[in-house]
Protein backbone atom coordinates (compact mmCIF):
# COMPACT_ATOMS: atom_id res chain seq x y z
CA UNK A 1 0.00 0.00 0.00
CA UNK A 2 1.35 3.39 -1.02
CA UNK A 3 0.95 6.10 1.63
CA UNK A 4 2.58 8.86 -0.42
CA UNK A 5 0.38 11.74 -1.48
CA UNK A 6 -0.19 12.34 -5.15
CA UNK A 7 1.49 15.46 -6.59
CA UNK A 8 -1.90 17.22 -6.62
CA UNK A 9 -2.64 16.43 -2.96
CA UNK A 10 0.93 17.33 -1.91
CA UNK A 11 0.53 20.71 -3.58
CA UNK A 12 -2.82 21.14 -1.84
CA UNK A 13 -1.17 20.43 1.49
CA UNK A 14 1.57 23.01 0.88
CA UNK A 15 -0.95 25.61 -0.26
CA UNK A 16 -3.26 25.17 2.73
CA UNK A 17 -0.30 25.14 5.13
CA UNK A 18 0.88 28.52 3.86
CA UNK A 19 -2.65 29.89 3.92
CA UNK A 20 -3.21 28.69 7.50
CA UNK A 21 0.04 30.25 8.68
CA UNK A 22 -0.59 33.57 6.92
CA UNK A 23 -4.35 34.01 7.38
CA UNK A 24 -5.67 31.69 10.09
CA UNK A 25 -2.95 31.81 12.74
CA UNK A 26 -3.05 35.63 13.22
CA UNK A 27 -6.84 35.50 13.74
CA UNK A 28 -7.14 32.44 15.98
CA UNK A 29 -6.73 34.20 19.32
CA UNK A 30 -9.20 36.98 18.52
CA UNK A 31 -11.82 34.51 17.27
CA UNK A 32 -11.62 32.54 20.49
CA UNK A 33 -11.73 35.71 22.59
CA UNK A 34 -14.70 37.40 20.91
CA UNK A 35 -16.67 34.38 19.71
CA UNK A 36 -17.61 36.24 16.52
CA UNK A 37 -18.08 34.32 13.29
CA UNK A 38 -14.89 34.77 11.19
CA UNK A 39 -16.49 35.90 7.94
CA UNK A 40 -13.09 37.02 6.66
CA UNK A 41 -11.72 33.47 6.93
CA UNK A 42 -14.81 32.11 5.20
CA UNK A 43 -14.06 34.43 2.30
CA UNK A 44 -10.41 33.36 2.31
CA UNK A 45 -11.45 29.72 2.07
CA UNK A 46 -13.93 30.59 -0.66
CA UNK A 47 -11.37 32.45 -2.75
CA UNK A 48 -8.89 29.59 -2.34
CA UNK A 49 -11.46 27.03 -3.50
CA UNK A 50 -11.40 25.10 -0.22
CA UNK A 51 -15.17 25.09 0.32
CA UNK A 52 -15.72 22.63 -2.52
CA UNK A 53 -12.91 20.16 -1.87
CA UNK A 54 -15.21 17.21 -1.24
CA UNK A 55 -17.86 18.20 -3.80
CA UNK A 56 -17.63 16.61 -7.27
CA UNK A 57 -16.54 18.77 -10.18
CA UNK A 58 -19.93 18.29 -11.84
CA UNK A 59 -21.47 20.38 -9.05
CA UNK A 60 -18.87 23.14 -8.85
CA UNK A 61 -16.37 21.49 -6.51
CA UNK A 62 -12.76 20.44 -7.04
CA UNK A 63 -13.37 16.72 -6.58
CA UNK A 64 -10.53 16.25 -4.08
CA UNK A 65 -12.77 13.94 -2.06
CA UNK A 66 -12.57 12.97 1.59
CA UNK A 67 -8.76 12.74 1.52
CA UNK A 68 -8.34 16.23 0.11
CA UNK A 69 -10.65 17.73 2.73
CA UNK A 70 -8.89 15.74 5.45
CA UNK A 71 -5.51 17.15 4.44
CA UNK A 72 -6.83 20.71 4.45
CA UNK A 73 -8.57 20.37 7.83
CA UNK A 74 -5.45 18.94 9.46
CA UNK A 75 -3.38 21.95 8.38
CA UNK A 76 -6.01 24.50 9.44
CA UNK A 77 -6.70 22.81 12.80
CA UNK A 78 -3.06 23.33 13.80
CA UNK A 79 -3.94 26.98 14.31
CA UNK A 80 -7.73 27.19 14.80
CA UNK A 81 -10.30 24.53 15.61
CA UNK A 82 -13.03 26.98 14.66
CA UNK A 83 -11.66 27.49 11.17
CA UNK A 84 -11.30 23.72 10.75
CA UNK A 85 -14.96 23.30 11.73
CA UNK A 86 -15.95 25.72 8.96
CA UNK A 87 -14.34 23.39 6.42
CA UNK A 88 -15.88 20.32 8.06
CA UNK A 89 -19.36 21.80 7.59
CA UNK A 90 -18.90 21.67 3.83
CA UNK A 91 -19.15 17.86 4.06
CA UNK A 92 -21.29 16.89 7.06
CA UNK A 93 -24.65 18.28 5.81
CA UNK A 94 -23.92 17.68 2.12
CA UNK A 95 -22.91 14.05 2.63
CA UNK A 96 -26.45 12.58 2.61
CA UNK A 97 -27.27 14.65 -0.48
CA UNK A 98 -24.20 13.35 -2.32
CA UNK A 99 -24.86 9.77 -1.18
CA UNK A 100 -28.59 9.42 -1.83
CA UNK A 101 -29.90 12.77 -3.09
CA UNK A 102 -31.63 13.18 -6.43
CA UNK A 103 -29.91 14.89 -9.33
CA UNK A 104 -32.20 17.87 -8.85
CA UNK A 105 -31.17 18.17 -5.19
CA UNK A 106 -27.49 17.97 -6.05
CA UNK A 107 -27.79 20.63 -8.75
CA UNK A 108 -29.79 22.90 -6.46
CA UNK A 109 -27.85 22.71 -3.17
CA UNK A 110 -24.26 21.59 -3.81
CA UNK A 111 -22.95 24.36 -6.12
CA UNK A 112 -23.87 27.04 -3.58
CA UNK A 113 -21.76 25.33 -0.92
CA UNK A 114 -18.77 24.97 -3.25
CA UNK A 115 -18.99 28.60 -4.37
CA UNK A 116 -19.40 29.98 -0.85
CA UNK A 117 -22.82 31.40 -1.64
CA UNK A 118 -24.67 29.33 0.94
CA UNK A 119 -23.93 27.40 4.14
CA UNK A 120 -25.51 24.28 5.59
CA UNK A 121 -25.81 22.43 8.91
CA UNK A 122 -26.64 18.89 10.04
CA UNK A 123 -29.54 18.05 12.36
CA UNK A 124 -29.58 14.57 13.89
CA UNK A 125 -29.16 14.82 17.69
CA UNK A 126 -31.94 15.85 20.08
CA UNK A 127 -32.03 16.68 23.79
CA UNK A 128 -33.09 13.13 24.68
CA UNK A 129 -31.47 11.39 21.69
CA UNK A 130 -27.76 12.04 21.29
CA UNK A 131 -25.97 8.85 20.36
CA UNK A 132 -29.31 7.05 20.59
CA UNK A 133 -30.45 8.11 17.13
CA UNK A 134 -33.43 5.78 17.12
CA UNK A 135 -34.82 7.60 20.16
CA UNK A 136 -35.42 10.88 18.30
CA UNK A 137 -38.81 12.53 18.74
CA UNK A 138 -38.90 14.95 15.81
CA UNK A 139 -41.97 13.89 13.84
CA UNK A 140 -42.71 13.97 10.13
CA UNK A 141 -46.32 13.32 9.23
CA UNK A 142 -47.78 13.27 5.71
CA UNK A 143 -48.99 16.63 4.42
CA UNK A 144 -52.72 16.27 3.66
CA UNK A 145 -52.59 19.21 1.23
CA UNK A 146 -49.66 18.00 -0.86
CA UNK A 147 -49.21 14.36 -1.94
CA UNK A 148 -45.73 13.16 -1.05
CA UNK A 149 -45.11 16.17 1.20
CA UNK A 150 -44.38 16.10 4.94
CA UNK A 151 -44.92 18.31 8.00
CA UNK A 152 -42.01 18.38 10.46
CA UNK A 153 -42.24 19.27 14.15
CA UNK A 154 -39.54 18.96 16.79
CA UNK A 155 -36.24 20.28 18.11
CA UNK A 156 -32.70 19.50 17.05
CA UNK A 157 -29.79 20.44 19.29
CA UNK A 158 -25.98 20.71 19.30
CA UNK A 159 -26.01 21.78 15.67
CA UNK A 160 -22.76 23.42 14.60
CA UNK A 161 -23.26 26.45 12.38
CA UNK A 162 -27.00 26.51 13.02
CA UNK A 163 -27.21 30.30 12.99
CA UNK A 164 -25.19 30.85 9.81
CA UNK A 165 -26.75 28.04 7.77
CA UNK A 166 -29.07 28.67 4.81
CA UNK A 167 -30.38 25.09 4.73
CA UNK A 168 -30.29 22.00 6.92
CA UNK A 169 -30.15 18.25 6.52
CA UNK A 170 -32.70 17.08 9.09
CA UNK A 171 -33.64 13.56 10.19
CA UNK A 172 -37.14 12.88 11.55
CA UNK A 173 -39.41 9.97 12.45
CA UNK A 174 -41.76 9.16 9.58
CA UNK A 175 -43.06 6.01 11.26
CA UNK A 176 -44.41 5.23 14.70
CA UNK A 177 -42.84 7.67 17.22
CA UNK A 178 -42.24 4.80 19.65
CA UNK A 179 -40.72 2.57 16.99
CA UNK A 180 -36.99 1.90 16.98
CA UNK A 181 -37.04 0.32 13.55
CA UNK A 182 -34.50 1.68 11.10
CA UNK A 183 -37.10 2.27 8.41
CA UNK A 184 -38.93 4.77 10.68
CA UNK A 185 -36.38 7.58 10.13
CA UNK A 186 -36.08 9.75 7.00
CA UNK A 187 -33.80 12.61 5.89
CA UNK A 188 -35.08 15.96 4.60
CA UNK A 189 -33.63 19.18 3.23
CA UNK A 190 -35.11 22.09 5.19
CA UNK A 191 -34.48 25.67 4.14
CA UNK A 192 -33.94 28.37 6.74
CA UNK A 193 -36.38 30.78 5.08
CA UNK A 194 -39.39 28.45 5.31
CA UNK A 195 -42.24 29.26 7.73
CA UNK A 196 -41.91 27.48 11.06
CA UNK A 197 -38.09 27.25 10.93
CA UNK A 198 -36.22 29.17 13.64
CA UNK A 199 -33.04 29.02 15.69
CA UNK A 200 -33.44 28.46 19.42
CA UNK A 201 -30.83 29.10 22.06
CA UNK A 202 -27.15 28.83 21.28
CA UNK A 203 -24.70 27.23 23.68
CA UNK A 204 -21.99 29.01 25.64
CA UNK A 205 -18.93 26.96 24.82
CA UNK A 206 -15.52 26.69 26.42
CA UNK A 207 -13.87 26.23 23.05
CA UNK A 208 -14.48 26.22 19.29
CA UNK A 209 -15.99 29.65 19.63
CA UNK A 210 -16.82 31.61 16.50
CA UNK A 211 -19.10 28.96 14.98
CA UNK A 212 -22.37 28.74 16.90
CA UNK A 213 -23.70 25.50 18.32
CA UNK A 214 -27.39 25.50 19.17
CA UNK A 215 -30.95 24.43 18.59
CA UNK A 216 -33.08 24.26 15.45
CA UNK A 217 -36.79 24.62 16.11
CA UNK A 218 -39.28 23.08 13.66
CA UNK A 219 -42.89 24.14 14.11
CA UNK A 220 -45.11 22.37 11.57
CA UNK A 221 -42.66 22.98 8.74
CA UNK A 222 -44.06 21.90 5.37
CA UNK A 223 -41.48 20.03 3.30
CA UNK A 224 -42.22 19.38 -0.40
CA UNK A 225 -41.72 15.86 -1.77
CA UNK A 226 -38.69 16.94 -3.82
CA UNK A 227 -36.82 17.70 -0.59
CA UNK A 228 -36.95 14.16 0.75
CA UNK A 229 -33.41 12.74 0.58
CA UNK A 230 -33.45 9.22 -0.81
CA UNK A 231 -36.23 6.88 0.15
CA UNK A 232 -38.51 7.17 3.14
CA UNK A 233 -36.78 5.24 5.90
CA UNK A 234 -33.21 6.59 5.83
CA UNK A 235 -31.57 5.49 9.08
CA UNK A 236 -28.85 3.76 7.08
CA UNK A 237 -28.25 7.03 5.24
CA UNK A 238 -27.46 8.76 8.54
CA UNK A 239 -24.92 6.07 9.41
CA UNK A 240 -23.31 6.21 5.97
CA UNK A 241 -22.97 9.97 6.25
CA UNK A 242 -21.41 9.77 9.72
CA UNK A 243 -19.03 6.97 8.71
CA UNK A 244 -17.68 9.11 5.88
CA UNK A 245 -17.01 11.88 8.41
CA UNK A 246 -14.81 9.84 10.74
CA UNK A 247 -11.47 10.47 8.98
CA UNK A 248 -12.37 14.16 8.71
CA UNK A 249 -13.09 14.40 12.44
CA UNK A 250 -9.86 12.52 13.15
CA UNK A 251 -7.97 15.06 11.03
CA UNK A 252 -9.16 17.83 13.36
CA UNK A 253 -7.82 15.91 16.34
CA UNK A 254 -4.48 15.25 14.67
CA UNK A 255 -4.16 18.87 13.64
CA UNK A 256 -4.95 20.07 17.16
CA UNK A 257 -2.34 17.72 18.61
CA UNK A 258 0.26 18.88 16.10
CA UNK A 259 -0.56 22.49 16.87
CA UNK A 260 -0.27 21.93 20.62
CA UNK A 261 3.13 20.29 20.16
CA UNK A 262 4.22 23.10 17.85
CA UNK A 263 3.28 25.83 20.32
CA UNK A 264 4.70 23.93 23.30
CA UNK A 265 8.00 23.40 21.50
CA UNK A 266 8.24 27.05 20.58
CA UNK A 267 7.46 28.11 24.14
CA UNK A 268 10.00 25.75 25.66
CA UNK A 269 12.71 27.01 23.33
CA UNK A 270 11.94 30.67 23.91
CA UNK A 271 9.27 31.52 26.53
CA UNK A 272 10.26 35.20 26.75
CA UNK A 273 10.08 35.67 22.98
CA UNK A 274 6.75 33.85 22.85
CA UNK A 275 5.29 36.15 25.51
CA UNK A 276 6.66 39.16 23.65
CA UNK A 277 4.95 38.10 20.42
CA UNK A 278 1.62 37.63 22.22
CA UNK A 279 2.07 40.93 24.04
CA UNK A 280 2.86 42.66 20.75
CA UNK A 281 -0.26 41.11 19.14
CA UNK A 282 -2.33 42.66 21.92
CA UNK A 283 -0.82 46.07 21.24
CA UNK A 284 1.71 46.19 24.09
CA UNK A 285 5.46 46.70 23.92
CA UNK A 286 7.41 46.09 27.14
CA UNK A 287 10.30 48.51 27.53
CA UNK A 288 12.75 46.01 29.05
CA UNK A 289 13.00 43.63 26.08
CA UNK A 290 15.04 44.21 22.92
CA UNK A 291 13.00 45.17 19.86
CA UNK A 292 14.34 42.30 17.74
CA UNK A 293 13.04 39.67 20.13
CA UNK A 294 9.56 39.56 18.61
CA UNK A 295 10.74 37.63 15.58
CA UNK A 296 12.69 35.08 17.53
CA UNK A 297 10.15 32.23 17.72
CA UNK A 298 10.09 32.04 13.93
CA UNK A 299 13.89 32.11 13.84
CA UNK A 300 14.04 29.25 16.30
CA UNK A 301 11.49 27.32 14.27
CA UNK A 302 13.46 27.87 11.06
CA UNK A 303 16.82 27.10 12.64
CA UNK A 304 18.23 30.64 12.43
CA UNK A 305 20.64 31.89 15.06
CA UNK A 306 19.15 33.02 18.35
CA UNK A 307 18.76 36.67 19.25
CA UNK A 308 20.68 37.49 22.46
CA UNK A 309 18.64 38.39 25.51
CA UNK A 310 21.34 40.82 26.73
CA UNK A 311 21.11 40.91 30.51
CA UNK A 312 18.04 38.69 30.89
CA UNK A 313 19.59 35.23 30.58
CA UNK A 314 22.85 35.69 32.49
CA UNK A 315 20.95 37.10 35.45
CA UNK A 316 18.87 33.93 35.76
CA UNK A 317 21.38 31.35 34.55
CA UNK A 318 22.56 28.85 37.14
CA UNK A 319 26.17 28.07 37.87
CA UNK A 320 25.55 24.33 37.56
CA UNK A 321 25.14 22.90 34.02
CA UNK A 322 21.60 21.75 33.22
CA UNK A 323 19.95 23.90 35.89
CA UNK A 324 19.95 27.21 34.01
CA UNK A 325 16.93 28.95 32.54
CA UNK A 326 17.68 27.18 29.26
CA UNK A 327 18.86 23.88 30.65
CA UNK A 328 16.98 20.57 30.18
CA UNK A 329 15.39 20.73 33.63
CA UNK A 330 14.05 24.24 33.05
CA UNK A 331 12.73 23.30 29.62
CA UNK A 332 10.85 20.33 31.05
CA UNK A 333 9.52 22.50 33.87
CA UNK A 334 8.23 25.12 31.44
CA UNK A 335 6.56 22.52 29.24
CA UNK A 336 4.61 21.18 32.22
CA UNK A 337 3.53 24.58 33.51
CA UNK A 338 6.51 25.55 35.65
CA UNK A 339 8.01 29.05 35.99
CA UNK A 340 8.88 30.27 32.49
CA UNK A 341 12.06 32.16 33.31
CA UNK A 342 13.34 31.07 36.74
CA UNK A 343 16.26 28.86 37.54
CA UNK A 344 17.36 26.96 40.65
CA UNK A 345 20.61 28.66 41.67
CA UNK A 346 22.82 27.07 44.32
CA UNK A 347 22.93 29.19 47.44
CA UNK A 348 19.59 30.87 46.84
CA UNK A 349 16.22 29.89 48.34
CA UNK A 350 13.84 28.31 45.86
CA UNK A 351 10.65 30.08 44.80
CA UNK A 352 7.49 28.88 46.51
CA UNK A 353 5.01 29.36 43.70
CA UNK A 354 4.78 30.03 39.98
CA UNK A 355 5.37 33.75 40.30
CA UNK A 356 8.83 33.06 41.66
CA UNK A 357 8.50 35.64 44.48
CA UNK A 358 10.11 35.01 47.84
CA UNK A 359 7.86 35.09 50.92
CA UNK A 360 8.05 38.48 52.62
CA UNK A 361 7.96 39.27 56.31
CA UNK A 362 4.87 38.53 58.31
CA UNK A 363 2.31 41.32 58.32
CA UNK A 364 -1.33 42.01 59.22
CA UNK A 365 -2.53 39.96 56.26
CA UNK A 366 -0.07 37.11 56.60
CA UNK A 367 -0.17 34.12 58.96
CA UNK A 368 1.76 34.97 62.11
CA UNK A 369 1.44 38.76 61.70
CA UNK A 370 0.18 41.19 64.34
CA UNK A 371 -3.35 40.55 65.43
CA UNK A 372 -3.44 37.07 63.89
CA UNK A 373 -3.48 33.75 65.75
CA UNK A 374 -0.72 31.36 64.71
CA UNK A 375 -1.89 28.61 62.41
CA UNK A 376 -0.28 25.95 64.59
CA UNK A 377 -2.81 26.54 67.34
CA UNK A 378 -5.70 26.19 64.93
CA UNK A 379 -4.77 22.71 63.72
CA UNK A 380 -6.60 19.92 65.52
CA UNK A 381 -4.33 16.98 65.96
CA UNK A 382 -5.80 13.60 65.21
CA UNK A 383 -5.58 11.20 68.18
CA UNK A 384 -3.33 8.22 67.73
CA UNK A 385 -4.77 4.78 67.57
CA UNK A 386 -6.89 2.68 65.27
CA UNK A 387 -9.58 4.37 63.22
CA UNK A 388 -13.06 3.61 64.59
Amino acid sequence: MDFELTPELAELQRTVRRLAQDKVAPRAREIDRTGEYPQDLFEVFRDAGLLGLCIPEAYGGSGAGILGLTIAIEEVAKHSNTAALMLLLTRLPTGPVMIAGSEEQKQRYLPGIAAGISRAAFGLSEPQAGSDVAGMRTRAVPDPDRPGGWILSGTKCWMSGVREADWYTVFAKTGDPASRAHDAITAFIVERSWPGVSVGRTDRKMGVRGVDTGELLLDEVRVPPENVIGEVGGFRLAMLGLNAMRPIVAARGIGLAEGALMYATRYVKDPVGDREVRRRDRGGSPPDLPGGLAGRPRQVHEGVGAVPLHGQVPRHRARRPGLGARGPAARRSRLHGGPPHRAVVPGRPAAHHRGGHQPGPAGPHRPGGPGRRPLVGLIRRRPKGPVQ
